[in-house]
């Protein structure tokens, strides 16, 4: 019997698509799905038996099925694989062998596994993937992180199932052990941004004008065919358009104002704290998830503090109000790729992964939720200069914060004058406002901070560290 080329062990429809994407580029695939029992799974087994697939049930007839030098994919869908499996995998694997982790654990944890299987000489890579089940069956993004070894080994195989923007694969080494599951955060991080800009402009639109969702779904799509094309912004538009098949209503009118989040919110608030990096309008958009999880306090809440009345814009303004929210989205946008990515280098400094930003940028842009016209623009900034220190010092963000700024901080005020929740924007204006400012108003803090514990504080006239005697009277 003929050795498979890979084993792919899964959990869920996002690993079994990236196995029939394996076998539609023609390599032999051993597939173990740990939920081999689900009745959906089986149907595709029983339809899907061929020369290229060989369906195993356990760790050792995967392993017997593969060439000597074996190579095995690891796929969860949104979640961990458990620590047996890793134990399993250093029992069974031999020298030389290959793992690639595409399950969605933390940066520190991949790092960690990375060492273990390092200890019996097993070349680990830690890859983020992303684009979802559709993605890891028609090409995903990666971002392979760890052994050198193990990439120039797989290499070609990545390639051959990535995404291509004008022929060039999505994908390429990011660096040492972490670093791609790192990308991957940071993919995720703008993300959580980008969806909560996009929530919030459709809002002010739909709330400020009272239009209904066939002329937001108009609005949104004529927004996408311009610098603000997106993916997800496509996805956006297309949900204002839809109707439940149910109750024919929209379901932009039936959807419960709650959501959900993963691991990673918890992982990228920490790690920017870590670094201090300030993401304003990313720590913002998880927050709004949280705050949406608090439905029956809202609910009171709403009844015990009184909104301001929505002034709503004149008809014969409602063309230039529609104007200043997409100026405002793209500039708020922008703040998220600027605060990603000044995150991103931050953490390559830190822990020595010398990540090309430019190449993080480019990977992003095919395969991936977050694929955007402006990633083009990022991709461009950085090949300028690759250690840029934020975006908007970049000629272009630059001209972008010249030319868009009064709209932002015009949309953002009205948010506040009517009392619109749209934290992403007002921070947006917010994150601006700060970078520009050549002096902070914090002076205070640091002074206050010398007489609570005495810390210390800086001057402006002398180099050092000072104290003040609070316990004299020095007025």
């Amino acid at each position: 019997m003929k050795k498979s080329d890979i084993g792919v062990i899964v959990k869920g429809k996002i690993g079994i698509n990236l196995a029939r994407n394996l076998v539609n580029n023609g390599y032999y695939v051993s597939l173990y799905n740990l939920n081999y029992k689900d009745e959906k799974y089986q149907k595709f087994v029983a339809s899907n038996r061929n020369e290229l697939f060989e369906f195993v049930y356990d760790f050792d007839a995967m392993t017997v099925s593969l060439t000597d030098n074996k190579i095995i994919f690891l796929v969860s869908e949104n979640d961990e694989f458990p620590d047996e499996v890793y134990d399993v995998l250093l029992e069974k694997c031999n020298s030389q062998d290959i793992i690639v982790d595409f399950s969605d654990i933390g940066f520190e944890k991949s790092i960690g596994i990375c060492k273990r299987f390092e200890k019996n000489a097993i070349a680990y890579l830690g890859a983020g993937m992303s684009g979802g089940a559709e993605a890891a069956l028609n090409g995903p993004s990666f971002m392979p992180g760890g052994s050198i070894y193990a990439y120039d080994k797989v290499k070609e195989i990545l390639e051959n199932v990535a995404a291509q923007i004008d022929g060039v694969p999505c994908c390429s080494y990011i660096g040492p052990e972490g670093s791609g599951i790192y990308v991957k955060m940071i993919h995720d991080a703008i993300a959580y941004g980008m969806l909560q800009l996009l929530s919030e402009s459709a809002y002010i639109i739909q709330t400020m004008l009272q239009c209904d969702n066939n002329e937001l779904h108009d609005i949104l799509s004529e927004w996408n065919t311009g610098e603000l094309d997106s993916l997800l912004l496509d996805l956006t538009a297309d949900i204002t358009g839809r109707t439940d098949q149910n109750s024919d209503k929209a379901l932009m009118n039936i959807v419960l104002d709650k959501v959900g989040y993963r691991k990673n919110a918890y992982l990228i608030s920490t790690n920017a704290f870590e670094l201090s990096v300030p993401i304003p309008v990313i720590i913002e958009a998880i927050n709004a998830r949280f705050m949406s999880n608090m439905k029956k306090e809202r609910i009171a809440s709403s009844k015990m503090i009184p909104s301001p009345q929505i002034k709503q814009i004149q008809v014969s303004e409602r063309k230039d109000f529609i104007e200043k929210v997409r100026c405002s989205l793209y500039l708020g946008l922008i703040c998220v790729y600027a605060q990603s990515f000044a995150l991103l280098k931050k953490a390559s400094i830190a822990y020595n992964w010398n990540i090309d930003m430019s190449l993080a940028a480019r990977i992003f842009q095919g395969g991936s939720f977050i694929k955007s016209k402006m990633l083009f623009r990022v991709a461009e900034a950085f090949a300028r200069k690759n250690d840029v220190d934020n975006l908007f010092v970049d000629v272009y963000f630059k001209s972008v914060a010249d030319n868009y700024s009064a709209n932002l901080r015009e949309i953002a005020a009205n948010s506040i004058i009517n009392g619109l929740a749209t934290p992403a924007i007002i921070n947006s204006m917010s994150y601006i406002d700060n970078y520009r400012c050549a002096k902070m108003p914090v002076g205070i803090i640091q002074l206050a901070r010398d007489f609570i514990c005495n810390s210390g504080y800086e001057r402006i006239d002398k180099q050092g560290l000072f104290h003040v005697d609070w316990n004299k009277d020095e007025k």
